[in-house]
């Protein structure tokens, strides 16, 4: 994510972090020293993070609750997915796109359960930040 941080503020868009108080450290890590990112994990009540979202270009995040709290409000997801099950889990339509890492013991997801990783999780790590920044700028554009 930070990687991708740095393109899309290279390319001039600002970038803001959100996320649980929990998230704080990994959207420090995410902003931190670019000049328009901000990180804004633990600011906002679920309520004032959909309103965020709504006023948001795009969200990119891995499958979570806020993937489709984002498709809800209307905004753009890019949604990035290892172990889960993209077909079943991803928001659908136009402006909804996912990328995966391919490797062949995913989706390991079943019935909603992840079992412990013996790749360590190299679904994700496989995910190219280039091809997500270039997703992310064909959405964008759109």
């Amino acid at each position: 994510f930070r990687e991708l941080a740095e393109k899309l503020n290279g390319a001039g868009y600002a970038v803001a972090a959100v996320g649980g108080k929990c998230d704080f450290a990994s959207g420090d890590r995410m902003t931190k020293g670019l000049s328009h990112a901000v990180n804004l994990c633990g600011s906002f009540s679920l309520v004032e993070t959909a309103a965020l979202l709504e006023r948001a270009a795009l969200l990119i995040t891995g499958d979570s609750g806020i993937l489709h709290l984002a498709f809800g409000v209307g905004t753009g997801t890019l949604s990035l997915f290892g172990p889960g099950n993209e077909i079943k889990w991803a928001p659908r339509g136009r402006m909804h796109q996912t990328i995966s890492g391919n490797i062949d013991c995913r989706p390991c997801t079943k019935f909603g359960d992840i079992p412990a990783c013996r790749r360590n999780i190299e679904c994700m790590l496989l995910i190219d930040p280039a091809k997500v920044f270039k997703k992310a700028i064909e959405l964008l554009e759109r």
